[in-house]
């Protein structure tokens, strides 16, 4: 049976699938567009809150160093000593590998990923991730599998859709690769 809703103009029941009343013959307005772009400007308002609206600043020491002196530089982290002892590694330069779960687009580009475990499956150990996209480069898309390397900013807390706080490892990324 369909679901019955009031027509906005003359206020008889009609199927919500209705596109127009068959008693008036008015147009009936769904809002799941509005509804799904409401969501999506909340998300990135969220995101924008989280990050500060702006990217972090790396530390002074980093900014004079190649890619290939980061890239060298960076120890291999996991999730659980950094969400442990974040003091220890903030500031440090960090490399890990996982699966992207999240992208928020923007001119600095927020990633959540999950980092991979030693025995090399996927976990839901998440890392909060911002890089600042050059301009011209390609996106980094959800599924990807990212070698990533930058500064480890400690922690990021944030609140979820349902208002829990979430605190997770976070850094600051200088480069990628994708890996197959």
């Amino acid at each position: 049976m369909a679901k019955m809703v009031k027509c906005k103009s003359c206020g008889k029941e009609i199927a919500k699938s209705a596109k127009a009343c068959p008693h008036c013959g008015a147009k009936q307005k769904h809002h799941r567009f509005l509804i799904f772009l409401l969501i999506v400007i909340i998300i990135v308002v969220i995101a924008m809150i989280a990050t500060g609206g702006s990217t972090p600043k790396l530390s002074k020491q980093y900014e004079s160093m190649s890619e290939s002196q980061i890239r060298e530089n960076s120890i291999t982290v996991n999730y659980e000593d950094v969400a442990r002892n974040p003091s220890d590694y903030k500031g440090k330069l960090v490399s890990f590998q996982g699966k992207v779960i999240q992208v928020i687009d923007g001119s600095t580009v927020v990633l959540r990923i999950n980092q991979d475990k030693a025995d090399s499956s996927y976990s839901s150990d998440t890392w909060y991730v911002v890089y600042k996209m050059p301009a011209g480069s390609s996106r980094i898309l959800e599924n990807d599998k990212l070698q990533v390397f930058g500064e480890c900013t400690g922690t990021t807390s944030y609140r979820s859709t349902i208002g829990a706080s979430i605190t997770i490892p976070s850094m600051i990324m200088l480069y990628y690769d994708i890996v197959q």
